[in-house]
């Protein structure tokens, strides 16, 4: 069975939370639902396979509101924004740059801020981001991106505002971070710790320090 075929989080009806297959009732008393296609889901938790939700296959038709598609980077990405809003520090990747003359220039540090206030599904510019990221006066746009999405269509508009940062957050190798040991079902912790801890998945799209030592 295919890691994509899975689905590792799904939507508590009771309170509209992602949630780990975990830290749910196994089989059909999950009383969790599909985010792509609205299916109720039931808990596989067994003992040989990798623990996961999967579309509950009888007498659903009716509930099922469209047809289910990449159910598994849905899943990923909704979590990834309920991650990052109840974040309270994230680590931020360094950036360098090189001048005509090949001299490096360092843009940024690789550094762990504080955040003070995180907003989820936020327009600048007229773009949707994902996630707004808020440093004392600075703001930080949030990406997040799949193997199905892209992010080139985002930064020029964003960032003609010298204030706001675009950062993208790849979930290319969610798979791998989330079933390559045996969590049993426990991956909102694996994935809280790659996108506000590991370096290896982001990088700046636009960082406004740049613009500044180019004028320079």
């Amino acid at each position: 069975m295919s890691t994509l075929s899975l689905i590792p989080f799904g939507l508590r009806l009771s309170d509209q939370q992602f949630v780990d297959v975990s830290d749910v009732k196994r089989g059909g008393h999950c009383n969790c639902i599909c985010p792509s296609c609205k299916t109720p889901l039931i808990a596989r938790q067994g003992n040989i396979n990798e623990w996961h939700f999967a579309h509950e296959s009888k007498g659903v038709f009716s509930n099922t509101k469209n047809e289910c598609e990449y159910a598994f980077w849905l899943s990923v990405t909704l979590m990834a924004k309920q991650v990052i809003k109840n974040a309270h520090s994230i680590q931020l990747p360094s950036l360098t740059m090189y001048t005509n003359e090949a001299i490096e220039v360092k843009v940024s540090e690789q550094v762990v801020v504080q955040l003070d206030q995180v907003e989820i599904e936020q327009k600048i510019n007229s773009v949707v981001v994902d996630a707004t990221l808020k440093l004392g006066k600075y703001f930080i746009a949030v990406i997040f991106t799949t193997p199905h999405s892209h992010s080139d269509d985002y930064t020029s508009n964003i960032a003609s505002s010298a204030k706001v940062g675009v950062l993208e957050i790849s979930l290319k190798d969610a798979a791998q971070w989330l079933f390559s040991s045996n969590n049993q079902g426990k991956y909102a912790q694996v994935l809280k710790s790659n996108i506000l801890s590991n370096n290896n998945c982001k990088k700046w799209l636009f960082h406004p320090r740049k613009s500044v030592i180019e004028s320079q």
